[in-house]
């Protein structure tokens, strides 16, 4: 799932899937295989579903905070 580590490429590949949806579903009336090209091509910038593309945008995000100190455990007896 780690195939892009940064926010930035994270975003540009949305960005690409995004415009290959609109692109599809203005092409459809006019050209229904250049518009299902546009899907494949939306689905490959998304590397899978939309699901698989928000899974990758969260661990890029998780990747880019650093951990939370753990504080110690106290003691009590």
């Amino acid at each position: 799932m780690r195939a892009c580590p940064t926010i930035r490429t994270q975003l540009l590949r949305g960005a690409i899937a995004a415009a290959a949806l609109i692109a599809a579903y203005f092409a459809y009336a006019q050209m229904p295989l250049l518009s299902y090209a546009l899907i494949g091509v939306s689905l490959f910038a998304m590397r899978g579903c939309p699901a698989c593309w928000v899974a990758g945008m969260c661990d890029a995000v998780r990747a880019r905070k650093p951990a939370a100190p753990v504080p110690p455990e106290s003691k009590t007896e």
